[in-house]
């Protein structure tokens, strides 16, 4: 669970495999409130033949990009989750 936490907060979004179902992936992004407290998630299911390490690669940036920009609508004015302040988006820290 720390390696998960890790790789959330290095990257923005994380993909589990089968952990709550056999055969279903998901790849999830945190939304913070103005405090900076996580209250709710961007998260996209998938039957795990369709939604592996290789395709969460491409879409993990994107469903990060949405949650933070669900973020900013509630007030939350930190950097994006796996990005240094003042980067432009899809500049990696």
């Amino acid at each position: 669970m720390d390696q998960q936490l890790e790789f959330v907060r290095s990257n923005g979004w994380l993909l589990t495999e089968e952990e709550r179902e056999a055969g279903l992936n998901s790849l999830a992004a945190p939304a913070f409130d103005a405090s900076g407290t996580v209250v709710a998630a961007i998260v996209v299911g998938s039957p795990s033949f369709l939604l592996d390490g290789a395709v969460a690669e491409r879409f993990g940036p994107m469903v990060a990009d949405a949650a933070h920009a669900l973020s900013r609508r509630l007030g939350y004015d930190g950097a994006a989750a796996g990005r240094a302040p003042g980067r432009a988006s899809g500049e990696t820290a």
